[in-house]
């Protein structure tokens, strides 16, 4: 068998596992790229990408520290275990990561000699790396019977409203926090990023792009506490 190594990476504004959506179409305004080097895959290997507007993309989970043969799924509560292989969790055998993104554009950047792929719903934490890229095709990815979905069919995601503090507010100005950065962040905190097992209400502390967002969670909202620029 012969070995694989990346041929690119991720640049999500994900710094952190903490808070990233346990699946990529619960955040689908997210955005990130995807750098791969022309040194490492020709320009020519992308034409008629574009054609698609879904992807797969094939990577690692660089972060995950372990693995084990049964694991506790959020959306079971974080205190039911399930086989690793009725699951998603990165803590695998082979820390392999499959996700479906939307392909916004491609880009050949003459300057550094990279192929920049924009996507959006993303599940993926910043500098992943990347294996393969494959097309997204219905007639060949979606199943030809009906599909069971097992434990999952027993539970549903929680959508919480965001609530940002005048505090939290009159920093947007200060810091510079564009449109799109708040909507990536009310979409990342909406999904109550907390551990599934966590149910107090004393606040958290999340880095997302370049900023760390202090919230709160309270009678089915989230509240954003303060912003302040990352050193993370």
């Amino acid at each position: 068998m012969s070995s694989i190594t990346p041929i690119g990476i991720v640049q999500s504004p994900f710094k952190e596992k903490f808070g990233i959506p346990k699946q990529p179409h619960l955040a689908n305004e997210v955005q990130a790229t995807i750098e791969i080097s022309t040194s490492v895959c020709a320009p020519e290997s992308f034409e008629q990408l574009e054609g698609f507007n879904f992807i797969w993309i094939l990577g690692c989970f660089h972060l995950a520290e372990s693995n084990s043969s049964k694991v506790r799924p959020p959306k079971l509560g974080g205190n039911e275990k399930v086989g690793v292989f009725a699951s998603r969790s990165p803590f695998r055998p082979n820390p392999l990561s499959l996700s479906l993104v939307k392909l916004i554009s491609i880009n050949h950047d003459e300057i550094s000699k990279k192929m920049i792929l924009t996507i959006s719903g993303i599940d993926l934490v910043n500098e992943t790396p990347v294996f393969d890229i494959k097309p997204y095709v219905p007639s060949h990815d979606t199943p030809w019977e009906p599909v069971t979905t097992g434990w999952v069919d027993s539970s549903s995601d929680k959508i919480f409203d965001v609530v940002w503090t005048d505090e939290a507010r009159a920093r947007i100005e200060e810091l510079g926090i564009s449109t799109d950065q708040q909507k990536m962040i009310n979409s990342i905190l909406k999904l109550d990023p907390r551990p599934a097992y966590q149910t107090s209400d004393k606040s958290y502390f999340i880095v997302l792009d370049h900023f760390d967002t202090e919230f709160v969670v309270q009678n089915h909202q989230v509240i954003i506490l303060n912003i302040k620029n990352s050193t993370r």
